[in-house]
This record gives structure tokens, C-alpha cells and sequence, in this order.
């Protein structure tokens, strides 16, 4: 793996499919869009923190094994296992499950225009043949298995960018609705639950 690669892997995880399905749930917990934009910004520096510091780790302990090392080092070898294992069971497992669900409701939806809910078993099945999928390029080869990943990352930044770009172009020409910026924290909710909500 070459630096492009190395780069696209952390811009990869960095970008998670939640950018594209919890935007909304953000601008419902807070009830504003002024303080949706709030939190999207404490949450941008707050992942910044944690990449300086993961680089920070990563210059003191120069070992493959990620967090395993970090965690051994810091703590012994009985943490470390615990903290691998249950992210080996229980993380990383739920994650795959969570953005599989997203990349299906994604490729159905489009099937089921009109309709407020969608197929369970067909969402269930989709996400379940995507991991099969890529389970099975990861299998065959980590060359092709490092191209889709770029190919990927790269899907995800241009979308990104071209939802960037047009809401500019909109609001240049004037075409797009700025009420709801003259009184940007209107509505914010005061309940701390929800607040909390709104970051996880």
C-alpha cells in the first residue's frame, strides 16, 4: 500500500456513510439549523483532535497493530486482548452491519419511490450480499481490494463536493431559501438529552 492508498484509507474512515444519513437527525435534536451547524463544527475538531492524536501515537509507537499496540504498551496485555476482542466481536462487526444497511437503503430506495418504508427482508438481503461481496474481493486480492477502496473514497469526497458545490451555486444565484438564517437558533432545544443525541 502506497501513500495514496494509506491516505484514501484514513479519508475513508474518516468519511463515514453517516455524513450522508445523519444530517437530518441533527437538525431534528437541535431544532435549528444554527446550532445543527454547531455541532457538525465541534464534531469536525473533535475528529481532528483524535487524528493528531492517533498521529501522535503512531510517530511514538512505530508497530503495525493499531490501538493493540497503543493499548499494550500503555496498559499490558490482558486490556489490550479484552479491547481487541470485543472490537473484533461486537465493533467492528456492528459498523460493517450499519453502513451495509445505509449502502442498501440506498440502492433500493430509488425501486420504491413513494414509499415510506421499505422491504426489510430486501434491505436485510442487499446488506448481507454487499459484505459477501467484499469479503470475497478482500479474499481474492488486496491489490483490487486497495483500488476499490480509492475508488470509494473518491465517490465519497466528489459527492461531498458536488453537495457543496451546488448549495453555493444555489445560494449565489439567489435561488435558494435564507429565512431560516436570519434567525439561525431559533427553536434550539435546552434539553441536554437531546443535545447529546444530536453528537452521537
Amino acid at each position: 500500500m502506497g501513500l495514496g492508498s494509506a491516505v484514501s484509507l484514513i479519508a475513508g474512515c474518516m468519511i463515514g456513510s453517516g455524513i450522508f444519513i445523519s444530517s437530518q437527525g441533527v437538525l431534528v435534536y437541535m431544532g435549528s439549523p444554527g446550532a445543527s451547524l454547531v455541532v457538525w463544527a465541534v464534531c469536525g475538531l473533535l475528529a481532528m483532535l483524535g487524528a493528531l492524536c492517533y498521529a501522535e501515537l503512531g510517530a511514538l509507537v512505530p508497530e503495525s497493530r493499531g490501538e493493540y499496540a497503543y493499548i499494550l504498551r500503555t496498559f499490558g496485555s490482558l486490556p489490550a486482548f479484552l479491547v481487541i476482542y470485543t472490537f473484533v466481536l461486537l465493533g467492528r462487526p456492528a459498523a460493517i452491519a450499519a453502513i451495509s444497511l445505509s449502502f442498501a437503503e440506498y440502492v433500493v430506495a430509488p425501486f420504491y419511490l413513494g414509499c415510506f418504508s421499505l422491504p426489510q427482508a430486501l434491505l436485510k438481503g442487499m446488506a448481507a450480499t454487499c459484505i459477501l461481496l467484499l469479503m470475497l474481493v478482500n479474499c481474492w486480492s488486496s491489490w483490487l481490494a486497495t483500488r476499490l477502496m480509492n475508488v470509494c473514497t473518491a465517490a465519497k469526497v466528489f459527492s461531498l463536493l458536488v453537495i457543496v458545490g451546488l448549495g453555493a451555486v444555489v445560494l449565489g444565484q439567489g435561488c435558494g431559501r435564507t429565512e431560516a438564517l436570519l434567525s439561525a437558533f431559533h427553536n434550539t432545544t435546552q434539553q441536554a438529552g437531546r443535545v447529546v443525541m444530536a453528537f452521537y
